[in-house]
């Protein structure tokens, strides 16, 4: 059980495109809260680092405005994640202070998550809809600064309507 429904979209993107297969071992979720896609992104890449070389371990970046349940690998920053300086403030912080704490290599992003959802009362759907959009603009903005552009990077962003299965 997970902690939101749309942990389970997730999962069907990863079986899809192996969203959290090696190198993947730092990701970014932004608007986190509750952390099911967290909770997934941990999950599997845990799996799919199962049975190699120890390597960095799992560690997820949530970003969000309301709190979430601690879980290993989880770092939560209380942030508006259209607040894009200080998402990178944080990230870049905390990615220094976990390759210190590893004493390895340098740690880059090699996901950034992000639902599209918006939970704002009383905004007719065309807010909506335009908040949703600016989001997921912004994060596309976030990844495009995050990523080196390893070989094995996939910025992905889950589309769907009614009836769609993940492809």
């Amino acid at each position: 059980m997970y902690r939101c429904r749309s942990a389970h979209k997730l999962l069907e993107l990863d079986a899809a495109f192996h969203l959290f297969a090696p190198p993947c071992r730092t990701v970014v979720d932004l608007a986190a809260a509750p952390g099911g896609f967290a909770e997934v992104a941990l999950q599997q890449m845990a799996r799919a680092a199962a049975g190699s070389a120890a390597g960095l371990r799992p560690v997820v970046v949530a970003f969000d405005q309301r709190p979430m349940e601690p879980m290993q690998g989880l770092l939560p920053v209380l942030c508006d994640i259209n607040d894009h300086a200080r998402v990178m403030a944080h990230t870049s912080s905390l990615l220094r202070r976990l390759q210190a704490a590893d004493g390895g290599p340098r740690r880059d992003v090699h996901a950034v998550l992000h639902d599209g959802v918006s939970v704002v009362k009383a905004q007719s759907s065309f807010s909506v809809t335009y908040g949703q959009n600016q989001m997921a603009l912004g994060a596309l903005r976030l990844a495009c600064s995050f990523f080196a552009l390893p070989a094995h990077t996939t910025p992905a962003r889950p589309l769907a309507r009614k009836g769609d299965k993940a492809r």
